[in-house]
């Protein structure tokens, strides 16, 4: 059953690779870049828009300095981020380049 769910998932993302102008909404869940300033590599959970039917993905992407910087404080404050950009495959991995706008949306609690 399990490799049933894995195998429906790999292939819908296939077929989403290489999808230009995409929107991802979701929640910054990694961060890492190698000095305290600078452009860095940044893993988003969350949405792709509507073609994607609402199936949660991982997206990892690099962001310049300051689309890193929002990235961060979106993480440590609770914040959900809209991304729009080109969906790739990295590694078997989905993943946006050519990203064209990263914003922060606030979740009010």
């Amino acid at each position: 059953m399990q490799l049933a769910v894995l195998d429906a998932g790999a292939k819908d993302l296939r077929a989403r690779l290489g999808h230009r102008d995409m929107a991802l909404l979701g929640s910054v869940v990694r961060l890492h870049r190698e000095l305290p300033y600078g452009p860095g590599a940044v893993t988003v959970a969350g949405y792709f828009d509507d073609r994607d039917g609402r199936r949660a993905r991982r997206v990892r992407m690099s962001l310049d300095e300051r689309d890193y910087g929002k990235a961060a404080e979106a993480h440590r404050r609770g914040d959900e981020v809209i991304v729009r950009g080109d969906v790739t495959a990295q590694s078997g991995v989905a993943g946006m380049e050519n990203i064209v706008s990263f914003t922060v949306h606030h979740v009010s609690e």
